[in-house]
């Protein structure tokens, strides 16, 4: 045992003195002479922040640069972190305390602001801001490490590649709102003895067999 290893290392005295500093008992039978660490609860890390109007808002020109400033605020905080979202939540809160939540997700994992800012003014373009806004709060729980991309090399400079893909996340946003989620899919293949059944509908962003 460990004990016993100091006792032919260091001595019996020495070792009768370690024994009395941390309570072993004295026939050295102590398989271990410390315990390991209990394992402490690490809560899950998220990005919440918020701010305040100086005046109850309801029309969405005024959300505007809040929008932008707290998206901005998000993909700092997922860089820093090699990090990316699909799934942002808008709190909307009124001097009554009222609590409205509005959830934005994206077809396409994000790191940067503006595809998720387009995405939140296509939702409140179509949908009734439910009352006068005292303050404005996005918080972002859902988060992943950033995975690399497979997309075409852009020797231009001109960023076709990302704008092409950010206009196909925004156009699919707004089949969406029009049309109902369920509304915008493509189709993948499944292994099944019927023919009919071989098609399944999937989401945009999950990859095809």
């Amino acid at each position: 045992s460990a004990v016993a290893s100091f006792t032919r290392r260091l001595g019996k005295e020495f070792t009768a003195a370690i024994a009395d500093i941390y309570s072993i008992e004295r026939d050295f039978s102590q398989a271990k002479l410390f315990s390991p660490p209990v394992t402490t609860y690490t809560p899950e890390e998220h990005f919440q922040d918020s701010i305040p109007f100086d005046y109850p808002v309801t029309l969405l020109a005024h959300f505007q640069p809040a929008f932008e400033n707290l998206l901005q605020s998000l993909s700092d905080y997922l860089r820093q972190r090699q990090r990316e979202s699909q799934h942002i939540q808008w709190q909307l809160t009124d001097i009554y305390r009222r609590v409205e939540m509005i959830d934005i997700y994206s077809d396409i994992p994000q790191s940067s602001w503006q595809l998720l800012y387009d995405l939140t003014l296509i939702h409140f373009d179509n949908s009734a801001i439910p009352f006068e806004v005292d303050c404005l709060t996005l918080i972002c729980r859902d988060h992943q490490p950033c995975q690399a991309n497979n997309q075409t090399l852009d020797f231009t400079g001109t960023g076709r590649q990302i704008g092409s893909n950010r206009e196909l996340a925004v156009t699919m946003a707004k089949l969406k709102t029009r049309l109902g989620d369920s509304a915008v899919h493509k189709v993948s293949y499944r292994d099944s003895l019927l023919p009919e059944r071989r098609q399944v509908a999937i989401a945009v962003a999950q990859q095809a067999e």
